[in-house]
């Protein structure tokens, strides 16, 4: 489960583009540098105490986008044991930085997330972390006893009033915080020792060891104030450096190889039936409420058998589905932050409760989902494109798509993997990343009840023991493509032949596919097309009830449409519409034009404008004027200024 929050911002801008939408900065080094947070961070992995002396290794972890200042967040551990100390501030941590940034660059003096979305609170001398972690030191954390206490407490973050340490902020011991005015409780964790009157102050996780404590939030799970997105328990072995969870003493739900990742990213939520999980405690706060007082979760029925194939008779996909359109999986050098996964449907439509999903086949790992993106909340741009890729940098997306980020993309290996896999996009049920949906490694997915398996695709670098999960797209000299574009036209779902593709040379930021190394029917010249649409192929299906009549101007949109929905507009390249046509049934493509009637049939106006912009979530939105796709027309230049209201949607995803 991955949680969207929405914030609406104003903002003065003018913006110069050549044509398509803007990305977030022109710079290669958009993200790198300390940005304004737009959503809140949230706790991410704590140590409250190791099972030796706890000098060096208790730690706080936070997760957050990457690149981001923390400035103006507050950390505290406010004791929860029954006595004279009950809700004292025993420790409070202003995120001041003066450790490590991440590797973002002109990060200045504060805290800052680091590039890879994780910032620690931690000894000097603890556990190493990776370069891309930010991390703040704390003289607190060298002392032989440590610095949290190992009984009943919870760790806050909190931001809008500065907590003072030492004050009680449960001055009636009611289990009630009574913080400061205008200070948010953006986040809480707590564990305890079971004590007859102790007081938590969050949602507690567990249960934890008396001599060792610790607790991890599901990389698939950003809910902030909610006990189910955490796992955690007490620690193996004897050492102060130990991280493998217990096996004994532990949450119900705990990911098979359960450890504690400082500075890395977090295990995903395993696949479970009727399971238990942490308790998901309601705990009022004088200043605002823990959001999330559900308790366990029911993951629903066992998982069945979708089908010896991804796409079982029994799921049919529903005609106006959305459809898989590109991938780009191997870029010519670095994968990250290039690579992207890119889907297409009716123009503005919405695809909440889709997922994109890469499941592996290569002989050690698989049936395993490496990648799960949902897409909750989201909807399709206005010519019907929604690209999933990096936030940071990456390829530029024209008009009429919508950006789906997602930060697995921003690795420099990238968030895909080049061997035998398959990409699906599925509906119906939810599916979990790291879940094994083949167990017995016999090529046949073991779906959840009710999943939808709406299209697939599959490559793979020939592995004799590997098992593809879908129709295989291979080159016609057998190198596994780098990337692979539908047919403009066909849109057989599930279907070899409705793709091209090709290995891709160069830089990382090539598009043009290598002829050298390409399907037997890849189109003269194709090149991936980011957010736009593909090389044409040959002619799809025609729906003959309902034939397109074309004055000559072939038809751009292949996809298919209900009675009555307006054509996509391609700036410089009209859709011409014919009239009504018959709901579902594919719109022949012209690669070749289609006899010429004489005289157009509804071609209607040509509009002046297209609506663009490259906001998450959303489709594009700002206004372009005169724009061309021919590289010889030359640049078309836009300047907008004034205030334009953005809505930023975002999916938090740790990977």
């Amino acid at each position: 489960m991955r949680s969207t929050r929405v914030l609406s911002l104003v903002a003065v801008s003018s913006l110069v583009a050549a044509f398509g939408c803007s990305s977030p900065s022109t710079t290669a080094e958009f993200g790198t540098a300390a940005q304004a947070l737009l959503v809140d961070p949230v706790l991410n992995e704590v140590v409250f105490n190791t099972p030796s002396t706890d000098t060096f290794y208790e730690s706080i972890e936070i997760k957050g986008e990457p690149c981001t200042s923390l400035a103006g967040y507050q950390l505290a551990y406010i004791k929860g044991d029954s006595g004279t100390q009950l809700g004292n501030a025993i420790a409070v941590f202003s995120l001041t930085g003066g450790g490590g940034n991440g590797a973002c660059v002109d990060a200045g003096a504060g805290a800052v997330v680091g590039s890879n979305g994780l910032f620690m609170l931690r000894s000097a001398s603890g556990h190493p972390l990776p370069a891309a972690t930010g991390f703040q030191n704390d003289p607190g954390f060298d002392a032989s006893s440590g610095l949290l206490q190992n009984g009943t407490g919870t760790i806050i973050l909190v931001k809008g009033a500065t907590l003072a340490q030492g004050t009680d902020y449960d001055t009636n011991d009611d289990g009630v915080l009574d913080l400061p005015a205008n200070a948010v409780l953006v986040d809480a964790v707590a564990i305890t020792d079971n004590g007859a009157t102790d007081r938590t102050y969050g949602p507690v996780v567990g249960p934890v060891s008396t001599s060792s404590a610790a607790v991890s939030r599901f990389l698939d799970d950003d809910t902030a104030l909610s006990g189910s997105a955490w796992y955690g328990g007490g620690i193996s072995g004897s050492l102060s450096t130990e991280l493998t969870y217990s096996t004994t003493t532990r949450t119900a739900i705990m990911p098979a190889s359960g450890a504690i990742t400082p500075g890395a990213p977090n295990l995903p939520k395993p696949l479970v039936v009727d399971g238990g999980t942490a308790t998901d405690a309601s705990v009022p706060v004088d200043s605002g409420s823990v959001q999330d007082a559900s308790t366990a979760v029911d993951a629903g029925p066992a998982p069945v058998d979708a089908g010896s194939t991804p796409v079982d008779a029994s799921y049919p996909p529903g005609a106006t589905d959305p459809y898989l359109n590109e991938i780009l999986l191997n870029p010519a050098s670095t994968d990250g932050p290039w690579e992207y996964i890119e889907i297409k449907g009716a123009p503005s439509a919405s695809v909440s409760g889709f997922q994109i999903v890469y499941i592996d086949g290569d002989s050690t790992q698989i049936g395993i989902a490496k990648l799960v993106i949902p897409l909750t909340g989201d909807v399709l741009g206005t010519a019907g494109f929604l690209v999933a890729k990096s936030n940071l940098q990456g390829h530029t997306l024209p008009a009429g798509c919508t950006l789906r980020s997602d930060n697995a993309f921003d690795a420099t290996n990238g968030g895909l993997e080049n061997g035998t896999g398959t990409f699906m996009l599925v509906r119906g049920a939810s599916l979990v990343q790291g879940t094994d949906y083949d167990t017995n490694d016999d090529g046949t997915l073991d779906l959840p009840a009710g999943a939808v398996v709406v299209d697939a695709v599959s490559l793979t670098d020939g592995g004799s023991a590997d098992k593809p999960h879908g129709p295989v797209v291979s080159t016609a000299a057998g190198p596994q493509p780098g990337g692979i574009s539908r047919l403009v036209g066909n849109t057989s779902r599930s279907a070899a032949n409705a793709w091209f593709g090709a290995t891709i040379s160069g830089v990382s930021s090539n598009l043009v596919y290598d002829a050298s190394n390409a399907t037997a029917n890849m189109p003269a010249g194709a090149a991936l097309t980011p957010g736009a649409e593909n090389a044409q192929g040959a002619p799809g299906p025609v729906d003959a009830g309902a034939p397109v009549v074309d004055a000559g101007t072939p038809v751009v949109d292949a996809g298919p449409r209900d009675a009555g929905t307006p054509p996509v507009t391609d700036a410089g390249n009209p859709v011409v519409d014919a009239g009504a046509r018959d709901a579902g049934a594919p719109v022949a493509d012209a690669g070749t034009p289609p006899a010429d009637a004489g005289t157009k049939t509804d071609a209607g106006t040509v509009p002046a404008e297209q609506t663009f912009g490259e906001e998450e979530g959303k489709g594009c939105g700002c206004a372009v004027v005169g724009t061309s796709r021919s590289g010889n027309a030359g640049l078309a230049w836009v300047a907008l200024a004034g205030f334009v209201g953005l809505a930023v949607r975002r999916r938090r995803v740790g990977r």
